[in-house]
């Protein structure tokens, strides 16, 4: 029975930690956002052509641009069809587009 539960305990830590981190390195000049949201709201800036709030964004750091070769680690990744992948770097989550990261690195 001792046995039994101790397994049912490390089942379940695995299966609720982040089994999909993963590796990866920024290409760089690419805008990565604190917040999903503010990233879909800085892809429509772009696609709109709203310059001033894509600037504003920058401004009050609720979005960067990433520099190349930076190490980070894939916490969603984007998946078959999707667009949009969080990472972390040095302790803060950032959520950005799939072409803005090198797996596997």
């Amino acid at each position: 029975m001792r046995i039994l539960t101790i397994t049912l305990l490390l089942t379940s830590v695995f299966i609720t930690s982040n089994a999909y981190s993963l590796p990866a390195t920024t290409k760089g000049g690419h805008v990565a956002c604190i917040s999903k949201d503010w990233y879909s709201d800085m892809v429509n800036f772009v696609a709109s052509g709203d310059r001033d709030s894509f600037d504003s964004y920058i401004k009050m750091k609720r979005c960067v641009v990433v520099k190349k070769g930076l190490r980070v680690t894939v916490t969603d990744p984007p998946g078959m069809f999707g667009g949009t992948a969080g990472f972390i770097f040095k302790g803060q989550k950032f959520w950005t587009g799939r072409e803005a990261l090198s797996y596997g690195d």
